[in-house]
């Protein structure tokens, strides 16, 4: 587990590894893929401290997109599965190509 304050006190990232590849489970980190991802910076009255869940998300982000780090949260599209990658301050939600056998 990784700490992720900002939106409540010990929020958390969780990873999760299993033959050879990781997955980080990104919980209440990024709320809106169209929103929260391309301005890091901007908040909701969800989390408890503003000013920190910005830092945090931004900080997070940053990581994750340099990574290029598969992430899972269930408030993104479904499946909630993807990777996000910088786009000028801010970044881009990429998901991940998912298909339901017929």
């Amino acid at each position: 587990m990784e700490r992720a304050e900002g939106h409540t006190p010990r929020h958390s990232l969780v990873h999760v590894f299993s033959n050879g590849e990781e997955l980080v489970h990104i919980a209440d980190l990024l709320h809106s893929d169209v929103l929260l991802a391309p301005h890091p910076e901007w908040s909701f009255s969800g989390d408890t401290d503003i000013a920190l869940a910005a830092a945090t998300r931004r900080r997070v982000l940053s990581v994750l997109a340099e990574k290029r780090a598969k992430i899972f949260s269930y408030h993104l599209p479904w499946p909630g599965v993807g990777h996000v990658r910088r786009q000028g301050e801010g970044f881009e939600w990429v998901a991940e190509a998912y298909a339901v056998p017929g």
